[in-house]
């Protein structure tokens, strides 16, 4: 893709420059010119324009350039366009203040009541951009909503998540808009979590890969073509509710044997908890959390091993289906496992390998977010900078 140097294309060739600083920041005026197909005058009219508004800066010489004169590096200045990103848990609600080069200037957590109901958590989402927008002094030009899903992203609603104070079809950018004027986008949370793959982590220099989040629940996200995948309401890549045992335990959303239902953080450590009531010798101690399992399977603890592997077999076969369905280059995995590490995909690593794979042309990578469990509320507002900015 390149800008078009006609006047009618004025303000899609700034978006498109400003992508271009995201994407491959520092830049030098050459390579702006050779990533965008601008003339010389066009380009130079923008840098100027973005240099007075104070969007970019001079950050030094690009040394590895040839000929004898060097190329000055340019790249966007920090705060310079903002949005709000808010981040829908089933257990909280956070909050945060972004800039367009995926800095988090501002963050803000609050807990989910026992009791919330929809009410509750259009109060708190209210509270949090009103707080978030009164300490700004940045440029702020949208809201965007990260929730699980299912999500009806065209007409803004919150569908039927499982587990989720019984909140179903609601229309949640409606509400949200009666606290601000700008304007307010929702997409699936794991959705979010790949457009912040997508411009500033794994998957920056990918045109292909599939996100894979796993806490309470599993979801997934992919990205094909530099496009994130949607589907017709934004509900595409429901990986979690794969069937891997037909026979198996009910999932809420209807189906038997869901992949989610064998991969849950929760469900892992409950399964760890009543192995120890029933009197299996291990080092764990109660309460126990992911990280202890983790660290006590670092040393060779059995049931931490044994859990583990439990877990991974079964993430494998998603990791499988997922490559299988989308041909990525990259898999990325987020959310509460990445406290996980190399235990985690040392063995999706083995798994993935000694598994049947569609095709088998090219390497496959499988790596953790370096987000942790933020990418999704960065990702909430990347999709402001998605709708508004790289469109």
């Amino acid at each position: 893709m390149k800008a078009n140097n006609s006047k009618t294309n004025k303000i899609s060739n700034r978006k498109f420059i400003l992508k271009i600083f995201i994407l491959n920041s520092p830049v030098s005026r050459i390579q702006l010119s050779k990533y965008s197909g601008l003339s010389k005058m066009s380009l130079t009219n923008i840098i100027s324009e973005f240099t007075e508004k104070g969007y970019i800066k001079e950050t030094g010489i690009d040394v590895n350039a040839r000929g004898k004169r060097k190329p000055i590096l340019l790249e966007l200045e920090d705060g310079c366009i903002c949005a709000i990103g808010i981040n829908i848990t089933r257990t909280y609600v956070e909050g945060c203040l972004a800039d367009i080069k995926g800095n988090m200037l501002f963050t803000k957590r609050v807990e989910l009541p026992c009791d919330a109901d929809k009410n509750k958590l259009v109060e708190i989402v209210g509270e949090l951009i009103t707080i978030i927008s009164n300490i700004s002094q940045k440029e702020v030009i949208g809201v965007g909503i990260s929730a699980m899903g299912p999500v009806d992203t065209e007409h803004g609603k919150i569908l039927a998540p499982t587990n989720f104070y019984g909140i179903n079809n609601f229309s949640i950018v409606e509400e949200v808009k009666k606290f601000t004027e700008l304007p307010v986008f929702l997409y699936k949370n794991t959705n979010c979590a790949a457009l912040a793959e997508r411009y500033y982590g794994g998957g920056r220099k990918n045109h292909n890969f599939v996100y894979i989040g796993v806490s309470k629940g599993l979801g997934a996200a992919a990205v094909i073509d530099d496009n994130l995948v949607l589907g017709t309401n934004g509900c595409s890549c429901e990986l979690g509710h794969i069937t891997v045992n037909p026979d198996g335990e009910l999932c809420q959303c209807g189906n038997r044997g869901c992949l989610e239902l064998y991969t849950n953080i929760e469900r892992v450590i409950v399964n760890a908890e009543k192995e120890i009531k029933n009197g299996i010798k291990t080092s764990l101690k109660l309460p126990i959390t992911f990280e202890s399992i983790v660290d006590c399977a670092k040393k060779g603890d059995e049931l931490c091993v044994k859990t583990l592997d439990n877990l991974c077999k079964y993430l494998s076969v998603g990791v499988v289906n997922a490559i299988n369905i989308f041909d990525p280059s990259i898999v990325i995995l987020g959310n509460d496992i990445s406290t996980g590490g190399e235990e985690i995909i040392s063995r999706l690593k083995k798994n993935v390998g000694n598994l049947p794979i569609g095709s088998k042309q090219h390497y496959v990578e499988i790596i953790m977010s370096k987000f942790y469990d933020k990418a999704s509320l960065l990702g909430a507002a990347t999709v402001v900078f998605d709708k508004l900015v790289f469109a």
